[in-house]
């Protein structure tokens, strides 16, 4: 399993409560972190491991396009036409009839 965090890719190990960094290469620990700091990212989608390799925004799981999980977002600016939520990257690019909302 992979994790993200302050927009590295790792692989995920496990102590209890915390949760074991490791480097992809050599498998070593690089650090701990609490399984609810604010930028873990575990178990993250496809579209979410290539945005933090190359650098990208991550895109938020509930994106109805990239992540295909749709939920009503009310505080997003784009959506799709039946209102489930889009992320600004989806959004900008209007694909699969995105409007602004």
């Amino acid at each position: 399993m992979h994790a993200i965090y302050q927009g590295q890719v790792y692989i995920v190990g496990d102590d209890l409560n915390e949760c074991v960094l490791l480097d992809r290469a050599t498998f070593e620990e690089v650090q701990r972190v609490d399984y609810g700091a604010d930028t873990l990212i575990v178990d993250p989608t496809d579209a979410q491991i290539e945005a933090a390799e190359t650098g990208a925004p991550i895109p938020p799981e509930s994106c109805a396009i990239c992540h295909s999980n749709p939920h009503h977002e009310h505080e997003w600016r784009y959506r799709t036409r039946d209102g489930y939520g889009v992320c600004d990257a989806c959004g900008r690019k209007g694909e699969k009839q995105v409007t602004r909302g």
